[in-house]
C-alpha cells in the first residue's frame, strides 16, 4: 500500500524539530529519514511492478484479464449509455411500446474511465520520455 511520502516527511520533520533540540542533528536526522522513506517507496513500486509482470504473463483469464475486463466494461457501459440505450428507447417509442430501459449512472462510470485513461496516458508519457524502463535499485 502506497502512502503520501511528502506528507509523511513533513509530519516526521515536525516531530524531529519538536524533540531534537540541536539544529545540525535535526538536519541530519531529517535527511536520513527522507532517504529511508524514498527507499521504502521505491521497494513498494518495484514489488508492484513485479506483481504486474507476473499477472500479465499468466495464461489464466482470471489473473491476466482483470485489467482489460475493466476497460471492456467501461467501453460497453459508455456504448450503452450514449448510443444503444437512447436508440433502443427511441425505437421502442416509435413502436409505441411503453417501457423504460435501464440507465447506467454516468458519474462513477466517468470516474473509473477517466482514471484508466489517465493512467494509460501517464504510462504512454513515460514510454515517450524513455523513463518507463528505469529500474529502481
Amino acid at each position: 500500500m502506497m502512502w503520501d511520502i511528502p506528507a509523511t516527511i513533513s509530519a516526521v520533520t515536525n516531530l524531529v524539530n519538536k524533540f531534537v533540540p540541536d539544529r545540525d542533528a535535526q538536519i541530519k536526522l531529517q535527511a536520513e529519514l527522507q532517504t529511508k522513506f524514498i527507499e521504502i517507496e521505491a521497494a513498494q513500486l518495484q514489488a508492484q511492478s513485479d506483481t504486474n509482470k507476473v499477472e500479465a504473463a499468466s495464461s489464466s483469464v482470471f489473473v491476466a484479464g482483470w485489467r482489460p475486463s475493466i476497460g471492456w466494461v467501461c467501453s460497453g457501459a459508455l456504448a450503452w449509455s450514449y448510443i444503444l440505450q437512447p436508440v433502443a428507447q427511441w425505437a421502442l417509442l416509435m413502436a409505441k411500446v411503453d417501457t423504460k430501459l435501464p440507465e447506467i449512472p454516468s458519474g462513477d462510470l466517468f470516474n473509473l474511465t477517466l482514471a484508466m485513461l489517465g493512467m494509460a496516458g501517464w504510462r504512454t508519457m513515460e514510454k515517450i520520455k524513455d523513463v518507463a524502463t528505469t529500474r529502481i535499485k
